[in-house]
């Protein structure tokens, strides 16, 4: 349990958090933006917003971006035992994804369940190897 850091998880899951909220308030915003500045109603640009598959990609490479930023924290605050971390990281993002299953088209779902934990997991293994 002394290899478990309470706090470099909760500093990297703090990172990925805000940082992704953070962008996809920006990056929403200027897609309402433009939607409604071309005349579009805002309940119709609401429903276009999980439809579009552009707005999608670019939410999800910089939302993964996060994770492994927050992960990368983690690691470096928990050496020596920054794999274990990381995954522990990892296994939290990857739990707390399926409370947006709902919400998000289900092909995007997947692809965020199945790309959290391993790019969580580069960190750890980095860090641990002393190579960063």
């Amino acid at each position: 349990m002394k290899r478990i850091r309470i706090v470099a998880l909760l500093a990297g899951l703090g990172t990925d958090l805000i940082g992704t909220i953070v962008f996809a308030l920006v990056l929403s915003f200027f897609f309402v933006a433009r939607h409604v500045h071309h005349g579009d109603s805002f309940e119709l640009v609401l429903e276009r917003l999980n439809s579009d598959v552009p707005f999608l990609v670019l939410g999800y490479f910089v939302g993964i971006a996060f994770t492994f930023i927050g992960a990368y924290v983690t690691a470096r605050l928990s050496r020596p035992h920054s794999l274990l971390n990381t995954l522990i990281f990892g296994l939290v993002c990857t739990v707390t994804g399926f409370l947006f299953v709902t919400i998000n088209p289900l092909w995007y779902t997947i692809l965020c369940e199945l790309t959290m934990l391993p790019v969580s997991l580069v960190p750890g293994y980095v860090v641990q190897r002393g190579t960063v």
